[in-house]
């Protein structure tokens, strides 16, 4: 329903003046980047634990598994930048 009711917006701006102003809703972001925050700082901790892990000879785990969690780590962090920047 949500994406019908802005498919009806967009229409009514669209079939008006085409040079109107359409101002871009913004969404809560404080919420967002808390939650960003927090998977950052879980994917971190958790590649920390495999590779304390595999040091001490506990778990078999592979450099995929924590290079995956830093690149998801990365990836949080880089649109808690953006977040910050462009709202």
């Amino acid at each position: 329903m949500v994406n019908l009711e802005k498919a009806q917006v967009m229409k009514k701006y669209i079939t008006g003046d085409s040079n109107r102003f359409i101002p871009a809703t913004r969404y809560e972001t404080d919420k967002t980047v808390s939650a960003l925050k927090g998977l950052a700082q879980r994917a971190i901790l958790e590649a920390d634990k495999l590779r304390v892990d595999y040091l001490d000879n506990d778990v078999p785990c592979t450099n995929v598994s924590i290079r995956r969690l830093q690149r998801i780590a990365a990836a949080a962090e880089t649109e808690v930048i953006l977040r910050n920047l462009f709202n």
